[in-house]
């Protein structure tokens, strides 16, 4: 893959994962099943982390999280260590995202998470 330095690659890399949509990169589409187990939360955010890896150019991200009905705690857990362990890659290559969450439990959860975010990243 070509590379121009401080401006990424030239080329799209796919995020190969059922609940992230790629047909409109770099704007990717990451819609939430009702449910899921651990493990497939787990994979889900391993494929992302694995991707923002090799992906070196300006995304966005629509992140759907209005069909989910309920998380466990362990998937919270999940939820809330996933941004640390991407943040470099965001700070970097992050254009913007938007999040679609229609649930008040989700809204706290959310809350509390982006404030964090932000005061590290400075925004």
């Amino acid at each position: 893959m070509n590379q121009v330095p401080d401006r990424g690659t030239l080329a799209y890399i796919k995020v190969d994962h059922p609940w992230i949509s790629n047909d409109d990169m770099p704007l990717h589409r990451w819609t939430f099943p009702a449910e899921a187990s651990d493990g497939e939360l787990h994979t889900c955010l391993r494929v992302r982390e694995g991707w923002g890896a090799r992906a070196h150019y300006h995304v966005a991200w629509v992140i759907d999280l209005s069909n989910i009905t309920k998380a466990s705690a362990t998937q919270r857990q999940a939820f809330a260590e996933h941004p640390k362990r991407f943040e470099e890659f965001n700070v970097r290559w992050n254009a913007g995202s938007a999040l679609i969450v229609p649930r008040a439990w989700l809204h706290g959860l959310l809350t509390a998470k982006l404030a964090e975010l932000s005061a590290r990243v400075g925004t």
